[in-house]
């Protein structure tokens, strides 16, 4: 059974270390390996300070401990750490990786599970992209006009990973010819983080940017296959999904986004407790046409805030 985690491990590409409670390591998957250039059979057993240095430092040490302590997962963002495993003599700023901590009890026994996502290469890719616009602009008399190209480059909003709104339209129009019978109905919600703006006053924009990933990974968590969510801009993000998925109903599947994004955001040393407000509209009873359904539930979005945040109303609720 381990070799089959360890290559499910593989296939998801995140390296996994885990450690027990003298911070010896227990376990180290191949993604590490590669990352680091360790072998696992050399790392397991000694602690995790000798075989990964980054981790030896007195914020990241106090991490673990605090982990152990409160039982308390923990994210640290490539926004502000750089990376943490890396080969002997590389550069620690060359690399680009999250990091996010689990505790795990087992049999009486305390472990942290230490999940490290390399995302490097989209590092990469982001700065090449920037490289790109400045090249369009410099290249298009409009300015608009050059954004709107630049915007089409790429499927991907590249702070969050979700869809940008081009590639969201053009999966949306895929989903609704998968629509066979006029019962059937799709729900355009508007999702907005409540008092984002504050978070960005008091902790800065890096802290912002992380807390963003955080809400958009667990918008991708609680979303179902066939489900399409975007990032319209700074805390606003659209999500279109059909209706009686898994059994789910529409209130069912915004109530469960509302509970995740509401849970508390560990950002390095810092706890953030925000809410979100849903606004939903109906597909084809409040409209037919993408832009409309998500005009109207902006509105209803608004109309959640209203009535005071953390909660979701539906664009018939406020014709009434």
């Amino acid at each position: 059974m381990l070799k089959v985690l360890n290559k499910v491990l593989d296939i998801i590409g995140t390296g996994v270390i885990i450690i027990d409670e003298e911070h010896k390591i227990m376990f180290f998957n191949s993604a590490v390996e590669k990352l680091c250039n360790i072998p696992e059979k050399e790392a397991v057993g000694k602690s995790i300070y000798e075989v990964c240095p980054v981790f030896g430092q007195e914020m990241y040490k106090s991490i673990i401990d605090n982990v152990f302590k409160t039982g308390q997962s923990r994210f640290c963002s490539s926004a502000i750490h750089k990376s943490f495993v890396f080969p002997k003599g590389e550069k620690r700023e060359s690399r680009r990786q999250n990091m996010k901590i689990d505790y795990l009890s087992v049999n009486a026994k305390e472990y942290a599970v230490i999940q490290i996502t390399d995302i490097t290469d989209i590092h990469k890719n982001e700065l090449s992209l920037h490289e790109h616009i400045k090249t369009l602009k410099t290249g298009y008399r409009d300015l608009q006009f050059s954004k709107k190209v630049t915007e089409k480059l790429a499927k991907y909003d590249t702070l969050t990973g979700l869809l940008n709104r081009f590639y969201f339209e053009v999966e949306y129009n895929e989903m609704l010819k998968t629509i066979k019978e006029e019962a059937d109905k799709v729900a355009v919600m508007f999702v907005d983080l409540d008092c984002f703006k504050q978070v960005n006053d008091n902790y800065g924009h890096t802290v912002g940017d992380a807390l963003l990933q955080q809400a958009a990974a667990r918008m991708k968590n609680n979303a179902t296959k066939p489900d399409l969510i975007m990032r319209m801009g700074g805390d606003e993000f659209v999500v279109a999904c059909k209706d009686n998925v898994y059994g789910k109903t529409f209130e069912g599947i915004a109530n469960s986004m509302l509970i995740a994004l509401g849970k508390p955001y560990y950002i390095d040393d810092v706890v953030m407790n925000i809410s979100a407000s849903i606004g939903i509209s109906i597909y084809p009873d409040d409209s037919k046409q993408l832009p409309e359904l998500i005009n109207k539930a902006d509105k209803a979005m608004y109309a959640s805030k209203q009535s005071g945040r953390n909660r979701v109303t539906f664009f018939y609720e406020i014709q009434k």
